[in-house]
């Protein structure tokens, strides 16, 4: 008989739930990250190896930076113990140094910077229903 193997129990733990995963990948897919399906984001987002990786595009990790500040703040559960293990996770799986993430995640905004930025914001808020 096949041994099944086992998995810690953080595995299966979700930061984010699938409908906040749906909106991020109906937005973002082939925008920010590279093509992939619904359920690998999702996987991605929940810190979990995906059947094909998904990989932040070029020239998009300022933006990855504040998507992930918007997530950690409205979405990811609001247990520290939560929090702290899913940005250094998902700033791990973009490839985004905690430095680079401090300088950035706080770029993106309606009133400056690029056009792009300035949409990317306002799809963000429009994706967190704020």
């Amino acid at each position: 008989m096949a041994e099944l193997k086992s998995f810690p129990l953080d595995y299966y733990r979700n930061y984010l739930d699938v409908d906040d995963c749906s909106p991020i990948y109906n937005h973002c897919n082939g925008k920010q990250f590279e093509a992939a399906t619904k359920l690998d984001l999702c996987e991605f987002l929940n810190l979990r190896t995906p059947l094909v990786p998904v990989r932040v595009l070029d020239g998009e990790k300022q933006r990855m930076c504040y998507l992930i500040s918007q997530l950690l703040k409205h979405r990811v559960p609001a247990i520290s113990e939560m929090k702290k293990p899913w940005l250094k996770g998902i700033l791990a799986a973009c490839k985004i140094s905690e430095s680079y993430y401090k300088s950035h995640y706080n770029d993106v905004d309606e009133r400056s910077g690029s056009e792009a930025n300035k949409e990317f914001y306002r799809t963000v808020k429009s994706i967190l229903g704020r």
